[in-house]
């Protein structure tokens, strides 16, 4: 596969792409590690020695709260014969192996190894947890272990743009998760166009201008623009009457609408499987005086997420069809499913 860049020839991925193990641990090993990816909350490590772990791929990580120096990442797998260090979360002094008790501090570095004195050219500075990247933007903390740009490049101009939400002051207030029988990669295309709003939600195309729907790519990211009707009812308020959607590649969406940002993370769990994290924030005032309509949005979005799940599993099914192997894009419609295949495709070469 050859990707096209003027996207009135180009021709989509490979379905293969899309069930294959070949083409998921590729991007379990490749494609998610070169990239940036949310893994957690700035509020989850208010004090020193507060952490986390994660799992980013196939991965397992550490973050730690290392104050002042900040925070810090590292792969959670002991040096010693790979036991982790860390499991779920808390506050601690120092990592400890939870096999055989090898500890760490803050830093990484190796400071106790339980009865190993006699054993050869053993050398504790050698033996420090692998570090990984760590950055955070508003109350997010952003994880990449061989990045492909600097975090800079990857956010942009996102912070100025959403500068007037105050994010640094945003709370979470709901999580859910929905599990999709699908690739990863089919629900972020079916996120990244408005195409199928006609035939699949026909409830939201009532409340949008689809004839001013818009979407515009940036190096690592593209911002979908819908404008309001006029007789709309979740978007028309006094906050805004349009809904911004923000896709930062691989697998992050920000949702913008009435004060509110719901962040939704597309997780594989397998071939044709994933599972979505969704979390809403907003502002404590708005949480307080606002609580009927953030409920009514948040059933809105449950009968929109079930619209998706239905058509993407139809999809999922569909791209093994015997009869399909590629597809072509609208260019007036898809040019954010198109931008999407071409950074794919960057960790492919």
């Amino acid at each position: 596969f050859r990707f096209e860049e003027d996207i009135s020839k180009a021709l989509t991925i490979p379905s293969s792409w899309y069930f294959t193990e070949e083409s998921f641990n590729s991007d379990r090993d490749n494609l998610f590690l070169g990239s940036w990816n949310l893994v957690g909350h700035v509020s989850q490590l208010p004090k020193k020695g507060d952490f986390f772990t994660a799992v980013v791929g196939r991965e397992n990580f550490v973050i730690v709260n290392d104050n002042p120096s900040g925070l810090r990442g590292y792969f959670n797998v002991c040096r010693h014969r790979a036991g982790p260090v860390a499991l779920g979360s808390g506050n601690v002094t120092v990592l400890k192996c939870h096999y055989h008790g090898w500890s760490y501090n803050l830093q990484g570095e190796l400071i106790g190894a339980p009865d190993f004195q006699g054993v050869q050219d053993f050398q504790k500075e050698k033996c420090a947890l692998p570090k990984v990247e760590i950055k955070t933007w508003g109350p997010f903390v952003f994880l990449s272990v061989k990045p492909k740009s600097s975090f800079e490049e990857f956010i942009g101009g996102i912070p100025e743009s959403l500068s007037h939400l105050l994010l640094d002051k945003m709370m979470q207030f709901e999580t859910k998760d929905y599990f999709v029988e699908c690739n990863w990669k089919v629900y972020v295309d079916n996120y990244l166009e408005g195409y199928h709003l006609p035939a699949v939600h026909k409830e939201l195309f009532r409340e949008l201008d689809y004839s001013k729907y818009e979407t515009v790519t940036h190096p690592w990211y593209s911002i979908q623009r819908a404008p309001a009707r006029e007789t709309a009812a979740l978007y028309n308020s006094e906050t805004s009457a349009e809904a911004y959607y923000y896709w930062l590649f691989p697998n992050l969406m920000l949702n913008i609408y009435q004060g509110i940002l719901q962040t939704n993370v597309v997780i594989p769990t397998g071939p044709k499987s994933c599972k979505v994290r969704f979390e809403w924030f907003t502002d404590a005032l708005h949480l307080h005086n606002s609580r009927v309509q953030i409920q009514e949005l948040i059933s809105f979005s449950d009968r929109i997420q079930e619209e998706d799940r239905v058509i993407c599993e139809a999809v999922q099914k569909n791209l093994e069809s015997a009869s399909y192997s590629q597809g072509r894009y609208s260019v007036k419609r898809e040019n954010g499913v198109h931008h999407f295949h071409g950074l794919l495709s960057k960790f492919r070469t």
